[in-house]
């Protein structure tokens, strides 16, 4: 059914039935009905006016500001009309003549805008006196629905338009999950590592997070923050240190393996950690092995004869000349210290050894004194024991001893 025969049947059923025109419900029964989607009504179904036949306002252009007439004229029998409305331009306009006597000619020749959303009889043509009329539904509030609005008839029969609540009014509705009103979309500020909420535009409670270690950024007490990276530890080498940003976003140096560690590594024979450098002592005539600063191994020597120093059980130690005997003089003695590390008296050729020495004439020895006897009429010669010789003369006759 075209919306011409709509128009028809509506305004028959106001004439016989005396119901009033504002109660219609559809495009061209003359009510603005943006609830149903209209954006204009102006009770034809003639483009290029305005409003077209399904109720759109148009782009009149240049045009938009001149005032046209346009004449519908309407079939009615002579019944009481509480109001005829009209969109000219996204403004109300009101206006009623009568043509003849069973006709009324509607001529959109002036405008009634609207004021805080409500149409007042004031603003109606005389001859019209009501801005609308629902009768018994007069003062019954619609109820619009959220982000909507619609219009009732108040009991003064003055158009009044009701606004659904919507977000930023101040009240939670709907799906809305909060409604500051004006504060809507204050975006919050939260403290380091901590949330907070704030209402947005759209009314919905948003969570805005702190900066936090991990985030990539280096804020409050971080020193270092490099994301998802933190925590994974560098790997240094050999006597050298490397750093690395830990969980907690704080710098973490780490040191190579060094000799001192405790841990045999490169190049090292030995690691003793906190006893590297302790020499170690050998037993006299022995060997030890300590591990030194370096983390080389040193092998040490005891104490033995012939290294320079007295030692042990040594009574001397010359070193090199160990061994060494020495001359001594005519009667004399002199010491010298054997390989053994011992020391040697060395006594000098005297009367008495045996051997002519020195200004000797003879040594004999043990015998050295013992006085030789000589034959009658003979001599014989003994070494004193001053190693001289002595000779004995035997008795003769005239030696006054009788023999």
């Amino acid at each position: 059914m075209n919306n011409l025969w709509k128009t028809l049947i509506a305004l028959l059923a106001s004439g016989v039935l005396g119901l009033s025109i504002s109660s219609a419900n559809f495009c061209g029964d003359g009510n603005f009905r943006p609830e149903l989607w209209e954006e204009c009504d102006d009770w034809n179904y003639v483009n290029g006016d305005g409003c077209d036949s399904n109720c759109f306002s148009e782009d009149m252009s240049d045009d938009d500001d001149v005032a046209t007439t346009a004449t519908t004229t309407v079939p009615v029998n002579n019944t009481n009309w509480s109001s005829v409305f009209f969109m000219w331009n996204n403004s109300w306009m009101s206006n009623a003549t009568t043509s003849s006597a069973n006709t009324n000619v509607v001529t959109n020749t002036s405008t009634v805008t609207t004021a805080n959303a409500t149409i007042s009889n004031s603003a109606v043509p005389a001859s019209l006196a009501e801005a609308c009329d629902d009768g018994g539904n007069n003062g019954v509030v619609c109820e619009p629905g959220y982000g909507g609005q619609c219009y009732y008839c108040s009991d003064t029969c003055e158009v009044v338009a009701v606004k659904g609540p919507e977000c930023g009014d101040g009240r939670v509705n709907g799906s809305e999950s909060c409604d500051e009103g004006a504060n809507n979309g204050s975006v919050c500020t939260p403290g380091y590592g901590g949330t907070c909420t704030y209402c947005n535009t759209s009314c919905q409670v948003m969570t805005v997070n702190g900066a936090s270690c991990n985030d990539g950024i280096v804020n409050g007490g971080e020193a270092c923050d490099e994301g998802a990276n933190n925590g994974s530890v560098c790997t240094p080498g050999y006597g050298s240190a490397c750093s690395y940003c830990n969980t907690s976003c704080q710098i973490v140096r780490v040191d190579g393996q060094t000799c001192g560690d405790g841990l045999v590594n490169g190049g090292e024979a030995c690691d003793e950690g906190g006893n590297n450098g302790s020499v170690c002592t050998p037993g006299y005539g022995g060997t030890c092995t300590y591990c030194n600063a370096s983390c080389q191994t040193v092998s040490v020597s005891g104490a033995t004869c012939g290294d320079g120093l007295v030692n042990g059980g040594e009574a001397c130690d010359e070193g090199g000349n160990n061994g060494s005997v020495c001359t001594p003089g005519y009667g004399g003695s002199c010491n010298y210290c054997n390989s053994s590390c011992q020391i040697v008296s060395v006594a000098g050729a005297t009367c008495g050894d045996g051997l002519v020495n020195g200004g000797e004439q003879c040594d004999n020895g043990a015998n050295n004194g013992s006085v030789c006897t000589p034959g009658y009429g003979s001599s014989c010669t003994y070494c004193d024991t001053s190693c001289r010789g002595v000779t004995v003369q035997g008795g003769v006759c005239g030696d006054w001893v009788a023999q």
